[in-house]
């Protein structure tokens, strides 16, 4: 079988990956749970964690268990697959012409968080690893391996009406239709149902030992430390490229009413703020990734205020985003700029007048179609750049600042940009 890497809980195995180390649980522990012991046979690597301090680090990420309740809620009703057939057959007293109306008012007197618990208490019953499982029979690993073709509807169907009985067969469709869909939510949330049904106190752990000797078979040279901080680094790259992948995805669930679109988009780019500052990046990596975020925070804004340009390189500037105001407010009407331009720096000084005036000009340079500016300087700016703005606003122009504090408080209090902007202005008039 070779090596493999194993995800356990109080010791047992709840998910196997032969011959790699999975990015993907690296969103379940600090970097600080790492466990490293030396051994004649090899190094021991192991990151150990509580059951409750991982849902805590899931939660950061956007995945809860009132998001999954609510995604539940809202996903379960439309799902018309197998389970619909069973359903439909049952209120039709073995018709199987029932009407949608009537199947979906059904569904939701189903008591989703009960289902959802069953799911999980399932998964934490069962032995995942288990090779010998009956063809005929779903297993966890079918709902969390990332290794395997998830699980078709026609397989589902074979068992459900046994399934059913155990309270089991809505909530299985669910996480294969999810697994399915979008795959890399599928595990995060399978894993929030699995941990809410295990004792808070109970141990998480990633083992990578078996990796991590096998990686230093092929590289001698590499230490163990070595290999920790490439498999760390590795895992938050590919949680950042996600974040700033499925924050487009998520836009317009961001908009809608319910939790779970607002919930995961935000608790992402709540992940990726706390990203930007990783000292292994390089200085354009962090100006990068600064501008994924604010443009994935004025997408989540709503389509008052729209990127219209990102990083748009001209013979002798480059502008970083371009924003297309539509606010009806009268604050931002009196303002009478279409245009807004964005600077992103991402420092780790205080941001100074030089730079200030390197976005006067670009401003400047539009004419009537640019009276506002947003320099978004993470670790601050100057007193004589916080003077300037003053001068500046007397000649028409308003260039606002937002560092990591603002940031954070936009994403904490999950309101518009324009709308933080709009209050903080205010609020100093007053």
């Amino acid at each position: 079988m070779g090596w493999g890497t194993y995800l356990k809980i109080n010791g047992k195995w709840i998910q196997t990956w032969w011959s790699h180390a999975s990015p993907r649980p690296q969103i379940l522990f600090d970097r600080n749970d790492v466990h490293v012991r030396r051994r004649r046979a090899g190094p021991s690597v192991i990151f150990r964690t509580s059951a409750g301090q991982a849902l805590v680090r899931l939660e950061q990420g956007g995945f809860s268990w009132p998001v999954l309740v609510d995604d539940y809620r809202m996903t379960r009703p439309d799902l018309g697959m197998a389970t619909a057939f069973i359903e439909g057959y049952e209120l039709g007293g073995g018709k199987t012409d029932v009407d949608v109306a009537q199947l979906r008012d059904f569904y939701q007197l189903h008591d989703h968080e009960a289902e959802l618990r069953a799911f999980g208490a399932w998964m934490a019953d069962s032995r995942i690893h288990e090779l010998a499982q009956p063809k005929s029979t779903l297993g966890p690993a079918d709902f969390l391996s990332d290794d395997e073709v998830p699980p078709t509807f026609d397989r589902i169907a074979e068992f459900l009406m046994e399934a059913r009985a155990r309270g089991l067969a809505r909530s299985m469709e669910y996480f294969a239709w999810l697994r399915h869909e979008v795959p890399l939510l599928a595990w995060p949330l399978a894993l929030v149902a699995l941990l809410h049904e295990v004792e808070s106190t109970s141990v998480v752990e990633l083992d990578l030992s078996e990796d991590a000797a096998t990686a230093r078979e092929y590289n001698e040279e590499l230490s163990v430390e070595e290999y920790v901080e490439r498999y760390w680094g590795n895992a938050v790259h590919y949680w950042q490229r996600s974040a700033r992948f499925y924050g487009r995805i998520l836009t317009q669930m961001a908009a809608a009413t319910t939790a779970v679109g607002s919930g995961m988009l935000y608790g992402r780019l709540d992940v990726l703020l706390r990203s930007v500052s990783e000292t292994r990046l390089t200085a354009r990596q962090k100006g990068q990734l600064l501008e994924d975020l604010i443009a994935s925070l004025v997408e989540a804004s709503g389509d008052e205020l729209r990127v219209i340009e990102k990083r748009v390189v001209h013979k002798d500037e480059e502008l970083d985003l371009v924003l297309a105001n539509n606010i009806p407010d009268p604050f931002w009407i009196a303002m009478q700029s279409p245009l807004f331009i964005v600077e992103c720096k991402n420092w780790s000084a205080p941001v100074g007048v030089p730079e200030l005036r390197v976005l006067e000009s670009k401003m400047r340079d539009r004419g009537r179609l640019c009276r506002v500016g947003i320099l978004v300087a993470l670790n601050g700016v100057t007193k004589s750049l916080a003077a300037r703005l003053r001068d500046l606003q007397a000649q028409g122009l308003t260039i606002f600042v937002l560092d990591r504090t603002d940031l954070e408080g936009i994403l904490a209090r999950r309101v518009p940009v324009h709308e933080y902007l709009r209050v903080r202005a205010i609020q100093r008039l007053l």
